[in-house]
């Protein structure tokens, strides 16, 4: 939920990490109003004439999360491979775009790397080759690689490469980088000011030093992508983009802007959680109102279900789509017979970023539940180090789930426990019981919910040993997971295309 590529915080350990400051966080609205300045509607980032804090927001705003609800700092890189990797990826992607120079789609999908399935033995991108599949003649990839290598031998050949991009207008920034420090400390000391005054938190001096070059290369290099996304749409014959992370700000305000510029229709597809706590999709009242932001955000974001979209926070249009992925795996699983234990399973899902603490919570579940099989799933971010700390795959009395299908493990489980995961939505009509824990990070993140939840061990184990609750829930699962996602993506195309 709360990774975020192409931004590199301050290194930080748990081990010397300083004490969280300032007021205890009560929901996402007072964080919100950091932002509530008119000023921020008024400063630009000279050369594109852009709002700058899009650009910059959502780092801003992890770092107090970060310091506020995490014993671990919050991971704002994702992933990536080391630099021979990179360098060799780079040149990859250099002469895969050189020799795809003729390429040509109606419809251009923004996605990272991240997201890789095998279909057939070739390489299924997971998130958007299910759309790709309903108009693979009209429509192109624009993939990030993330510091990886150029994937073989895939099921879509229809990819531009989009690193070259950034890697040039980053080298264009570094050159044009000493002009902006000034820009870039009055918009630090705007929401420096309001951070103190509405949170009574203070950004530290080596995170403040970080900040402020981010800034810089941002401005810096934000003239060299608006040309270049501008080329490339037209070179494309663009009409309609469909972005990952497009209301996160980075360089995506910039793809965004340069698409509506030459007046291309603009959609974010989700990708993951969307609540009223995630920062991405919720905006203070001086920017929900702002023309110049609403200007840098997507026309569309197309939804999972009707739930997720009365999640937005942000002046989007809300379509539902349905999720392909989701759909699919949920109707194989559907069809497979369930572990013969189930109904012994109690599921917890990791974060992918307080490894700790959950390793400690299902090893206190599993003590206090010893009639219970206790699994832990690590979340992708976290497999690696739960494969090589742990090679026998359990720690204490519980056993860690390394299934590459997590709607496997969902069905087989009688109960799944998370915090704040897009897995316990997903185990909808898939496991018996799912349960929120209630934590002042859930009650940010999430504030609205169609699970059980609980507070600690004790009060978890004497709910899992009592009947559940009678009152129906809310929200279904087709609330959650809206069917028929096919007829629903070829109507939105239609009527973009039309347009």
């Amino acid at each position: 939920m709360l990774t975020h590529a192409d931004i590199n915080q301050p290194d930080q350990t748990s081990g010397d990490r300083p004490e969280a400051q300032g007021q205890p966080m009560q929901d996402m609205a007072q964080l919100l109003q950091v932002e509530d300045d008119v000023r921020l509607t008024e400063m630009l980032c000279p050369g594109t004439d852009m709002l700058l804090w899009p650009m910059v927001r959502t780092p801003f705003l992890r770092l107090i999360l970060s310091d506020l609800l995490y014993s671990t700092p919050i991971p704002t890189t994702a992933a990536s491979g080391g630099r021979k990797d990179r360098a060799l990826g780079l040149a990859e992607a250099v002469a895969h775009n050189t020799l795809h120079s003729g390429l040509k789609g109606r419809v251009l999908i923004r996605a990272s790397v991240m997201g890789g399935d095998r279909v057939d033995g070739k390489r299924y991108h997971r998130l958007v080759d299910g759309f790709v599949s309903r108009a693979a003649d009209q429509t192109v990839v624009l993939e990030d690689l993330m510091g990886t290598r150029v994937p073989r031998n895939r099921w879509n050949a229809q990819v531009w490469y989009h690193d070259p991009i950034l890697a040039l207008a980053n080298i264009r920034g570094r050159r044009a980088a000493n002009g902006h420090a000034e820009t870039a400390d009055a918009l630090i000391a705007i929401v420096e000011e309001r951070a103190r005054a509405c949170l009574g938190w203070t950004l530290p001096e080596d995170q403040r030093a970080w900040f402020k070059s981010l800034v810089v290369r941002y401005i810096a290099r934000a003239p060299t992508l608006m040309r270049a996304y501008r080329r490339l749409l037209k070179r494309l014959g663009t009409e309609v983009l469909i972005a990952e992370e497009a209301c996160y700000g980075n360089a995506m305000v910039c793809l965004v802007a340069a698409a509506k510029s030459l007046g291309i229709k603009t959609a974010e597809f989700q990708h993951g959680m969307v609540s009223k706590g995630h920062d991405a999709y919720v905006l203070a009242p001086t920017l929900a109102q702002s023309s110049a932001y609403k200007a840098m955000l997507p026309d569309y974001f197309l939804g999972y279900g009707e739930w997720w979209n009365t999640q937005l926070g942000v002046p989007v249009e809300p379509v539902i789509i349905g999720n392909p992925d989701a759909t699919k795996k949920q109707e194989q699983v559907r069809s497979m017979p369930r572990a013969e234990d189930r109904d012994r399973r109690i599921l917890v899902l990791g974060d992918g970023i307080e490894s700790v603490k959950y390793t400690e919570f299902a090893t206190t579940l599993a003590a206090a539940l010893p009639q219970y099989k206790v699994i832990f799933r690590p979340h992708p971010l976290e497999r690696g180090h739960f494969a090589s700390t742990y090679p026998n795959n359990r720690f204490d009395a519980v056993e860690i789930d390394h299934n590459p299908s997590i709607y496997q493990s969902l069905a087989d489980s009688h109960a799944v426990i998370g915090e704040v995961s897009t897995g316990l939505f997903e185990a909808m009509g898939l496991a018996d019981r799912i349960f929120l824990w209630a934590t002042e990070k859930s009650r940010v993140f999430v504030p609205e919910h169609p699970f059980e939840t609980f507070g600690d061990v004790t009060e978890l184990a004497t709910a899992l040993t009592s009947p559940r609750p009678s009152a129906l829930l809310e929200w279904s699962a087709e609330d959650i997971w809206a069917s028929g996602w096919q007829a629903r993506y070829d109507r939105f195309l239609e009527e973009m295309l039309s347009k």
